[in-house]
């Protein structure tokens, strides 16, 4: 059977299961059937000795012989099963010419051929040949009847047994059909998410194999700069005037922080992704933690050139109080500066502060990052927010960076009860809008407790 299905159009392998289930069943069926023809010939030529039927049914063969041709050319299923069905018919009125009772052999074989149509071609097919079988039940009851072979008592039972069994018999093949087909979608639907996952899986390996090769390099440059600085004051400890040793300590000490804002880093996603994460609530100055968090990066702006500045668009004259975990909000925020400063050169970094909901009583905090940098594609920033995965892989090797940031960030958002979102154009910088709940003093433990 292997070998027969070889013989078919590879375009045609290649098709639907459905397909080649009913390809299947067409050309097993049809070899079972031109076996079954050509032992009918042979009987009818030889032992029989009825040429004229022998000659008959040697036609029907030859149309036998054109089923898997058919299916070749055509690609059809349908085309090939309904010339098999035909082929059937006719082989059936030869047996009914040689019994010589037009009662007998068509009507009770004929009520086959609808449930293979459903099977082999589609259920238009298999509508048409009910139809047939009716024709074919009714028209030799009633041959029969005006013959005097049936009574009125025998017609009623016959057309009762015949269209019954008919009945049955289609009405159980179309449920299995309608089983087959639902089934079918639901197999091709969890083979469509057992893809998409298996992708999302290769994906999430490929990030982590580049992540794993990005820090690599990320760790060793801090660590290859505190112990090249450490070794040279050690060996120059005497002739080193305090000018230089300052430098190099200063050296040592922002290589240090690097490489411990990249271990935070990796240890903060760790507890995310072990659910290990605890808010400790606090009142304080959400205007006063801004201000502090701008200075502290006005040097990490001003290496690429850039202007920091805040605006505080908060009513009551600016004087916001906000309870939430403050060493929290300021890890995601102080991510989000960071890749502003660092991506933007020559160019403007603008925190903004403000309130919104209904105008009488604000009930979300707002906290824009917006920079003049080098912006993002629609693609990247599809992307940006998954752990390991920078805009592009020359991203890392240019500027560095674990590619845990963005994502970091938008856990500890969600964390704290708000949101994380990000617009950005190629060329024309971006924008991270934080968006928090204003929790009240009152509201404080209960949040807690819920986390």
């Amino acid at each position: 059977m292997e070998a027969l299905g070889r013989l078919l159009d590879r375009s045609l392998r290649l098709q639907s299961v459905d397909y080649k289930r009913r390809s299947r069943i067409l050309i097993d069926t049809s070899i079972a059937i031109f076996l079954f023809n050509l032992v009918v010939t042979i009987t009818l030529f030889g032992p029989l000795k009825e040429p004229s039927l022998a000659w008959a049914t040697l036609v029907v063969l030859g149309v036998g012989t054109s089923v898997l041709p058919a299916l070749r050319l055509t690609g059809s299923v349908s085309i090939g099963g309904n010339i098999l069905l035909s082929q059937t018919w006719a082989l059936l009125h030869i047996l009914t010419l040689y019994t010589g009772k037009i009662q007998g052999v068509p009507p009770a074989w004929i009520v086959f051929l609808p449930i293979l149509a459903v099977h082999i071609c589609n259920r238009g097919s298999a509508l048409v040949w009910t139809f047939l079988a009716v024709v074919e039940i009714f028209t030799a009851a009633g041959l029969a009847f005006r013959a005097g072979d049936l009574e009125v008592g025998s017609l009623i039972l016959y057309l009762f047994l015949h269209l019954g069994l008919l009945g049955l018999l289609m009405s159980t093949a179309l449920l299995n059909s309608q089983f087959k087909d639902k089934t079918l979608a639901r197999l091709s639907r969890a083979n469509k998410d057992l893809s998409v996952a298996r992708d999302l899986a290769l994906e999430a390996s490929r990030a982590k194999s580049d992540f794993v090769a990005n820090m690599s390099h990320e760790l060793r440059t801090p660590l290859n700069a505190v112990i090249g600085y450490s070794e040279m004051l050690a060996e120059d400890i005497g002739s080193v005037d305090a000018v230089q040793m300052k430098q190099d300590l200063e050296r040592i000490k922002s290589s240090g922080q690097h490489l411990l804002r990249l271990i935070n880093e990796l240890l903060e996603f760790s507890k995310f992704e072990a659910g290990q994460v605890v808010l400790s609530l606090e009142s304080f100055r959400l205007d006063h933690l801004l201000q502090e968090l701008v200075q502290t990066m006005e040097r990490e702006a001003e290496r690429n050139a850039n202007r920091l500045s805040f605006l505080n668009l908060a009513s009551d004259g600016g004087e916001l109080e906000l309870t939430t975990d403050p060493t929290k909000l300021r890890q995601c925020l102080y991510n989000l500066l960071s890749n502003a400063c660092k991506f933007t050169h020559q160019g403007q970094v603008t925190v903004t502060l403000r309130e919104s909901g209904s105008q009488a009583v604000p009930d979300k905090i707002v906290i824009e990052v917006e920079d003049s940098g080098i912006g993002m594609t629609p693609d990247q920033m599809a992307r940006v927010f998954e752990p390991f995965v920078q805009a592009e892989a020359s991203i890392a090797r240019r500027y560095g960076g674990t590619g845990l940031g963005l994502s970091l960030s938008r856990k500890l958002a969600q964390a704290l009860g708000g949101h994380l979102e990000g617009y950005s154009e190629e060329g024309k910088g971006s924008r991270f809008v934080l968006t928090l709940p204003r929790f009240t003093q009152d509201s404080a433990p209960a949040a807690e407790r819920s986390r």
